[in-house]
């Protein structure tokens, strides 16, 4: 069997055109999956630059999963007052789970998607590290935390020698021109351009989710749009009628409530409690104590922390210093200095 076949995720966008193109410059045998998640998404982008790069292209309907496993549980999580990600629930389920599996069946030894981040493999411990992407200001590495030495062995990485998106975007332009001046996406992919908001209200038929705002004591502050609409520590676009400054504090689910706080110290936290903990080298989960950093969201800062490993995945987190609304269904991701050593979700603050 060819040691040389690679499947590229790709989405139509410019790390992924990108990819599929280094990769093939390189000698792999390269074709390319795309995933079909959602009503009116434009995979015609995917289709050109298959044909652009003269490789076989799959369009894979993992539509009916994808709507099951992700969306709903996305939703499902917004509705109890929490705040997932959708985008590492996507790449736990679907990109790094089914997409991984079909690229094998297809006879694929890797597969290639175009997140900013760095494989290397340990020959000396016999293991497969991630590490931050030296790429500027790109690095995704928060968002594959959940990764195994299984998967690990079989993805390619290859945006990673790169200084900026500049300069990715050059390396395309002169093959695929149109992909090469996309914007990037910042906006949840399923929501079709709709706030979330909206999303979520037309996607469960919500006709009435108003609530009432309260303090500490319950005392009566005004009404909220619906408990989907903010999230913890958030203080912009509460509209109320009031001279103080509030915070929101809790989502009180059961109760449709939101707890406000005119004190924004009551948001700082020492410690949290982070579940389906996943380390990458197994080893970790043998230790009582390991020292790291921990993020607690993408776009977070490099939080000193102590980690304490409890039992059936879970693990207490103890921050060096108070640390401010840290959000439960977030995911906390640890690091010792470049490398990612694993992380989880956030279930208790």
């Amino acid at each position: 069997m060819k040691k040389n076949i690679v499947a590229v995720a790709l989405s139509g966008g410019v790390d992924s055109a990108t990819s599929a193109y280094i990769l093939k410059q390189q000698g792999y045998e390269v074709f390319g999956l795309t995933m079909k998640l959602f009503e009116n998404q434009n995979c015609e982008d995917a289709v050109l630059v298959a044909k652009k790069l003269g490789i076989r292209h799959h369009i894979i309907d993992f539509s009916k999963y994808f709507e099951e496993e992700v969306i709903n549980t996305f939703i499902d999580i917004y509705l109890n007052g929490f705040t997932p990600n959708p985008c590492i629930l996507c790449n736990i389920k679907v990109k790094y789970g089914l997409l991984l599996e079909e690229a094998i069946k297809l006879g694929a030894n890797y597969m290639a998607l175009g997140h900013y981040a760095k494989i290397v493999y340990d020959k000396k411990d016999d293991l497969y590290r991630l590490t931050k992407s030296d790429v500027n200001r790109k690095d995704q590495s928060y968002y594959l935390y959940h990764l195994t030495q299984d998967k690990l062995k079989h993805i390619l990485l290859p945006l990673n020698n790169f200084k900026n998106k500049d300069e990715v975007r050059e390396h395309i332009s002169t093959i695929i021109p149109s992909i090469s001046r996309k914007k990037d996406s910042t906006d949840i992919c399923f929501t079709n351009g709709k706030s979330l908001f909206s999303y979520i209200k037309n996607k469960r038929n919500i006709i009435n989710c108003v609530g009432n705002f309260v303090d500490k004591n319950g005392r009566f502050l005004g009404k909220h749009k619906g408990i989907f609409n903010y999230t913890i520590g958030q203080k912009r676009g509460l509209n109320l009628n009031i001279e103080k400054t509030y915070f929101v504090l809790e989502i009180k689910a059961n109760t449709n409530e939101i707890v406000l706080t005119d004190n924004e110290f009551d948001l700082y936290k020492k410690e949290i409690f982070v579940k389906d903990i996943n380390y990458i080298n197994k080893e970790n989960y043998k230790k009582e104590k390991i020292n790291a950093t921990v993020k607690l969201c993408q776009w977070g800062y490099y939080i000193p922390c102590e980690i304490l490993n409890q039992k059936n995945g879970y693990a207490l987190v103890k921050f060096n210093k108070l640390e401010r609304a840290p959000a439960i269904g977030q995911s906390a991701v640890f690091y010792s200095d470049n490398e990612v050593l694993g992380g989880g979700i956030i279930d208790k603050v």
